[in-house]
């Protein structure tokens, strides 16, 4: 959208000076096909270079094949729409401040386009939330509501899911909880690895919902099979299942490789649902020690989408044992009810989230910070983790990455700002001897 609106209505006065603010979400998806539907584009020939991707990693074949992706000995001439809009945006967002860092920190976390991402800046800003769908007061799919003075009625819920799932009714078992997408990227086949640790050493019951890979789907489906009254895999969604098995469990866990944001984490938080989370992306922005835990990272592949070798499965599985092992420790004593009811008061709602958007648009065109019309109940200081600004490195941009680079190393620096103003973390590269 922002070369065909350079090339197509700027170019001919119309939309002259707005300027265009671009949002990233998952950077994996970045719109890379094969060189030969370039005509297709209907673009002028001197945006080409700036569409045109060399690459030795290409998605998979559009084949029904193959879902592995194809990585070559010698670089492809490939389109690439991310860079290309990257490129021809004024501003570019993502949705959290660690996500901001990690996909500038090199080339395998920022696939390929982390160059392009220091030369442009990139600012990252924690996604919010619909609070008012997932609100334990108020939830209509919930049998009873509750709140941070009546965590004992959570259990009522947690023994009424426990039997709708196939698992022995016991609120003295711990109840540990997946929502996400079947794929690598959530972790779902470390967590699958690691579910005969949960019942038979844990002693904790674990339920799993999700659709995706049709291979691990049928995965799901086969543990209450083989762990029966312990384990239970979900794979028809609906939102009343979705709201029962966050508010019914006790942990929710995410052992994602890469996450730009989440929305389960926040979910979970909600309904007063400790997660468990890897230290990557919004998991880490959101999820502080007062209202969950924090493991290390799941190992990946070098690119999105390659296979997971056994050594890489293997020690995502050691990584996932022992955090579950010290959250599950906590579970039943006053500080697993403390980092409940720090959950139930996390503040997950877009309106503070909104004025930084506002802050950060008011400048592209140039407009005072100060004209932004104060929102009621939004004057509260704004947590550093909220934001994060990696600025431009300055440097000519390279529309055609290279395969490999160098990793600079990145250090934190407090920008002030006007009173009242939120927190801002400038990232500066450093060189590495």
């Amino acid at each position: 959208v922002p070369v065909y609106l350079k090339a197509h209505y700027k170019s001919k006065g119309i939309y002259a000076n707005a300027p265009v603010a671009f949002i990233l979400h998952n950077i994996i998806y970045q719109g890379r096909f094969p060189y030969k539907f370039f005509d297709f584009l209907h673009i002028p020939k001197e945006f080409e270079a700036d569409v045109v991707f060399p690459t030795c990693f290409s998605p998979p074949p559009l084949d029904g094949i193959s879902d592995e992706p194809i990585v070559s000995t010698k670089p492809v001439k490939l389109l690439n729409f991310l860079q290309a809009a990257f490129i021809h945006s004024d501003k570019l967002f993502t949705v959290s401040p660690t996500f901001a860092e990690e996909i500038c920190s090199g080339e395998d976390k920022g696939v390929e386009l982390s160059n392009l991402l220091k030369d442009k800046g990139i600012q990252g800003i924690l996604n919010g939330m619909e609070v008012t769908k997932w609100n334990p007061k108020k939830d209509p799919f919930l049998p009873c509501t509750y709140g941070a003075d009546t965590l004992e009625k959570k259990m009522i819920i947690k023994t009424m899911f426990q039997a709708e799932a196939g698992l022995d009714a016991d609120t003295e078992v711990p109840l540990i909880g997946f929502v996400g997408r079947l794929d690598d990227q959530k972790g779902v086949d470390v967590l699958l690895e690691v579910v005969p640790y949960i019942v038979n050493e844990l002693k904790a019951q674990v339920v799993l919902l999700g659709t995706g890979k049709a291979t691990t789907e049928e995965k799901l489906k086969k543990l209450e099979t083989l762990f029966p009254g312990k384990a239970a895999g979900i794979t028809t969604y609906s939102e009343q299942i979705e709201h029962l098995l966050t508010a019914g469990c006790d942990y929710m866990c995410l052992p994602s490789r890469f996450e730009p944001c989440g929305l389960v984490q926040l979910n979970s938080m909600r309904m007063g649902t400790v997660p468990i989370v890897t230290l990557t992306g919004g998991l880490r922005d959101s999820v502080g020690p007062d209202c969950g835990y924090q493991m290390d990272s799941v190992p990946s592949p070098p690119f999105p989408g390659m296979k997971i070798t056994k050594e890489l499965l293997s020690r995502g599985v050691e990584v996932l044992k022992e955090g579950l092992k010290v959250a599950l420790a906590d579970f039943g004593t006053p500080a697993f009810a403390k980092k409940q009811k720090a959950c139930l008061k996390y503040d997950p709602s877009w309106e503070k989230k909104t004025v930084l958007y506002e802050q950060a648009f008011y400048k592209m065109v140039g407009k005072p910070v100060g004209d932004i019309p104060q929102l009621p109940g939004v004057s509260a200081p704004f947590d550093e983790a909220e934001v994060i600004e990696v600025p431009s490195s300055k440097k000519p941009v390279q529309p055609t990455p290279p395969p490999a680079v160098t990793v600079p190393a990145t250090i934190r620096t407090q920008v002030p700002g006007p009173v009242g103003a939120p927190k801002t973390t400038t990232i500066q590269a450093v060189t590495v001897a």
